[in-house]
C-alpha cells in the first residue's frame, strides 16, 4: 500500500515537472520552439528529456545543476544550448549525438575535460567553455567550428590537431598557462582574431608554418606574457589592424619589421621594458591611429613617430622623457596626446601645429616653461598641467584657446597671471 503512495506521488511530482516545463515553452506556435529555464535554481536537468525532442533552442543558465543525464542526446532538434554559470563537472558521451547542434555555451562551469564525442557534432559552430577548470582540449574538436572561446582555464598546451580547423575565424585562449603554440598554426587561413592575452609565452616560433602565413589575421594579443623578443617574421601579418603586446614585461626592444604591418591601426605596447623605438617603425604604418607606450622606459623617441600623419591618440605616460622631438609636432591630426608622469623639462616651440589636439595631459612632469604657439590649438578642450612646480609662466596667448573646457594647473601658478589671463579662468570655471 505505501509502495503504490510513493508511486503516485512520484508521478504527481513529474506531471507537475512536466506541466512547468511545458509552461515555460515559448513560441509554441513556432516551427522553432524554445525554452527558457534559467534562473530557476534548477539542481538537476528535466527528467522529462524525451517529451522535448522538438526543442530547438534551450537554455538552462544560472542554476545549480551539476550533472548532466546521460539521455541528453535525445534532443534531436537541438540547435541551441546555453549551459551557462551552473556547476556542471562532467559533459555527457550523448551530446555527440546532437547532430544539428550549432551553439553550445558552458560558461562559467566546472568541467574539467570535453568528451571526445563532440566531434560527432559535425554542424557545431560556435563552442564558448570559458572560466572552467579545463586542462587540454580534445584532440579532435568538430571540425566546423567558427568560434571557440576556452578563456580562463588551466590549459598547458593546444593540441595541433586544432590547426585542422580550417574554418575557424575567432580563438580566444586567453588566461591559461599556455608556454608555446603549434608550428602550423598558419594551416588556420581563415582565422581572423587571435586572443593568447595572460599566458606563460616565452618567445613565438619562427616556422615557416607558424602563425606568419595566415592570409585572414586581423587580430592578435599577446598581452601578458613573458615575450623575450619578437621575430622579424611578425611583419609578414600584413592584415594585421590590430595588434597588443602590452604588459611583456621582458621585452626590452622591438623588431623594425613592425613599420611593414600597414594596415595596422592599433599598436599596444605599454607596460613593457622597451628603452628604445626601432628606426623603420614608419615605413609602411600608414593606417596607424593609436599607440601606446606608455609605462616604459623611454628616454627619447625616435624622430620617425613624426612621420606617422595617420596617427590619433598617443600615450607616453610612466617613461623617462625630458623633452619630444621637433618631429613629433608634424603630426597634424593627433586629438590626443598623454605626457604625464615622465621628467620632461619643455616642449618644442611648435607644438602649436598640432592643429587637431584635443586633449594634452601633461601632469607630474618638470616644465619650466609652456610655449607660446599652444594658443594657436584651436580645438584644444582639455589641458592638464597639474604638479609641474617649475612653471612660473603662464602664456597669454592661451587666452585665444575657445574651446578649452577643463584645465588644471598648480594653484601657486595664478599668483603669476596677468588680470586678463584671471578673467579667462574664471570664465572657464563657469
Amino acid at each position: 500500500m505505501g509502495s503504490a503512495v510513493v508511486k503516485t506521488l512520484d508521478s504527481h511530482r513529474q506531471d507537475a515537472a512536466y506541466t512547468l516545463i511545458m509552461n515555460k515553452m515559448l513560441d509554441t506556435d513556432s516551427d522553432r520552439p524554445r525554452m527558457d529555464l534559467s534562473r530557476l535554481k534548477l539542481y538537476t536537468c528535466p527528467a522529462v528529456l524525451d517529451k522535448l525532442a522538438a526543442i530547438v533552442d534551450l537554455n538552462l543558465s544560472h542554476n545549480n545543476i551539476k550533472t548532466l543525464p546521460a539521455s541528453f542526446g535525445v534532443l534531436a532538434c537541438l540547435e541551441i544550448l546555453q549551459l551557462d554559470h551552473n556547476r556542471i563537472e562532467f559533459i555527457p558521451k550523448s551530446i555527440g549525438d546532437l547532430q544539428r547542434l550549432r551553439v553550445c555555451s558552458l560558461n562559467r562551469n566546472r568541467c574539467t575535460a570535453l568528451p571526445m564525442e563532440m566531434k560527432n557534432n559535425g554542424n557545431l559552430q560556435h563552442l564558448y567553455v570559458d572560466r572552467n577548470d579545463l586542462t587540454t582540449l580534445p584532440e579532435d574538436l568538430p571540425k566546423n567550428l567558427i568560434s571557440l572561446s576556452c578563456n580562463r582555464n588551466h590549459i598547458e598546451l593546444l593540441p595541433d590537431t586544432i590547426t585542422n580547423l580550417k574554418a575557424l575565424q575567432f580563438l580566444d585562449c586567453s588566461n591559461n598557462r599556455i608556454s608555446e603554440l603549434s608550428h602550423t598554426m598558419a594551416r588556420m587561413t581563415r582565422l581572423q582574431r587571435f586572443n593568447m592575452a595572460d599566458n606563460q609565452l616565452i618567445q613565438l616560433n619562427t616556422e615557416p608554418e607558424g602563425m606568419y602565413g595566415m592570409p585572414s589575421l586581423t587580430s592578435l594579443n599577446l598581452r601578458g606574457n613573458s615575450l623575450l623578443f619578437l621575430p622579424e617574421e611578425l611583419g609578414l601579418l600584413d592584415t594585421l589592424t590590430q595588434l597588443d603586446i602590452s604588459h611583456n614585461r621582458t621585452l626590452e626592444k622591438l623588431t623594425p619589421e613592425l613599420g611593414e604591418l600597414c594596415d595596422l591601426e592599433t599598436l599596444s605596447l605599454n607596460n613593457c621594458a622597451l628603452h628604445k623605438l626601432p628606426e623603420g617603425l614608419d615605413d609602411y604604418t600608414t593606417d596607424l591611429r593609436a599607440l601606446d607606450l606608455s609605462y616604459n622606459q623611454l628616454a627619447r623617441l625616435h624622430p620617425c613617430l613624426g612621420n606617422i600623419l595617420t596617427l590619433r591618440t598617443l600615450w607616453l605616460t610612466k617613461n623617462r622623457l625630458v623633452t619630444l622631438p621637433e618631429a613629433l609636432t608634424c603630426l597634424t591630426n593627433l586629438t590626443a596626446l598623454y605626457i604625464d608622469e615622465n621628467i620632461m623639462t619643455d616642449l618644442p616651440e611648435s607644438m602649436g601645429n598640432l592643429c587637431s589636439l584635443k586633449i594634452l595631459s601633461m601632469r607630474y612632469n618638470r616644465l619650466t616653461a609652456l610655449p607660446d604657439s599652444m594658443g594657436r590649438c584651436s580645438k584644444l578642450s582639455e589641458l592638464y598641467l597639474a604638479n609641474n612646480k617649475n612653471i612660473t609662466h603662464f602664456p597669454e596667448s592661451y587666452i585665444e584657446l575657445k574651446s578649452l573646457k577643463a584645465m588644471s594647473l598648480d594653484v601657486g601658478l595664478l599668483g603669476s597671471f596677468s588680470v586678463e589671463l584671471l578673467g579667462w579662468v574664471t570664465n572657464l570655471q563657469e
